[in-house]
């Protein structure tokens, strides 16, 4: 590994607020294998990379309040033993249901983001509990449907297969007449 992974692999704590960044550079993060808090609050950062979700199991912290974002990944979901997430003052308008999964959190702060609906601001109102399970119902209600449209997928095409196999397929050999061209009709035919 170069020497700036090595470093990189043994940080525990990265505190990049108040320093007008506009992006964060989603390669360098997989570098930080022991990331347990990042605080990147107070920039002008306008989203935050999807790789973020794939960082430390031990993540506990992420600040990202006062920045610009209008998203943020589903793949923060995976950092199941976070305990602290700050949003706020963004320009949020959903946060995705699989945050539902970080089950630990203690601290979500999602005030200050005008354009917030999903969860709703009578959710928002009641903390970090409220929101959490308010996740984990819309996931669980995702997961449904996902389950239940697969579902209807695998029966329509066991449908299809059975009206198929019933029928010889759709490439049916018995269906003369459908494969007929008008060379095949001989004389006999033509005087019918």
């Amino acid at each position: 590994k170069p020497p700036e992974c090595v470093f990189a692999a043994s940080v525990r704590l990265l505190h990049l607020g108040h320093n007008e960044l506009r992006s964060l550079d989603g390669p360098l993060f997989q570098s930080f294998e022991a990331l347990e808090e990042l605080i990147v609050e107070s920039n002008l950062i306008r989203k935050l990379p999807a790789c973020i979700g794939n960082l430390s199991p031990s993540m506990q912290l992420l600040w990202a309040g006062e920045n610009r974002l209008d998203e943020v990944p589903a793949t923060l979901g995976r950092l199941t033993n976070l305990r602290s997430l700050r949003l706020e003052t963004n320009w949020l308008r959903t946060i995705p249901v699989e945050l539902g999964q970080c089950t630990l959190l203690e601290d979500l702060n999602l005030f200050n983001n005008p354009s917030l609906y999903q969860p709703p601001s009578e959710v928002v109102v009641r903390g970090c509990l409220a929101i959490v399970s308010y996740l984990q119902r819309l996931l669980e209600a995702k997961c449904l449907r996902a389950r239940d449209e697969s579902d209807l997928e695998d029966g329509e095409a066991a449908a299809n297969k059975t009206a198929d196999d019933s029928t010889g397929g759709p490439d049916r050999e018995g269906d003369d007449e459908e494969d007929l061209d008008e060379e095949d009709l001989d004389e006999e035919d033509l005087d019918e």
